[in-house]
């Protein structure tokens, strides 16, 4: 997903939207990101969208890249955490934290 290619030239199109997303204020826009209807919907979007994108071979990737390549995503993941309502925070846990199995 957001990892380079090894000259470090190549982004995808999903880092460009992490990082325009990183820039959005969340606290003022919790209306549009949270809509009432289906307050998870977009948070559940987003997911699915880098869910999408990560390397399935992690073992290709190095923890060097993968550290700096996905702490984007995971200031993400904490800006929408921190402006959420409960329900949407509880849908980010299930999503994204392992499971006790």
């Amino acid at each position: 997903m957001l990892v380079t290619t090894r000259a470090g030239l190549s982004q995808t199109p999903m880092t460009n939207i992490v990082h325009c997303l990183l820039n959005v204020p969340f606290r003022s826009s919790e209306t549009a990101l949270f809509p009432s209807d289906s307050p998870a919907k977009i948070v559940q979007h987003v997911i699915d969208a880098l869910d999408g994108e990560l390397p399935q071979d992690s073992e290709s990737v190095s923890d060097a890249d993968l550290d700096k390549n996905l702490s984007p995503v995971f200031a993400l993941l904490s800006s929408f955490y921190e402006a959420a309502p409960d329900t949407v925070k509880g849908a980010l846990k299930e999503r994204i934290l392992p499971s006790e199995e």
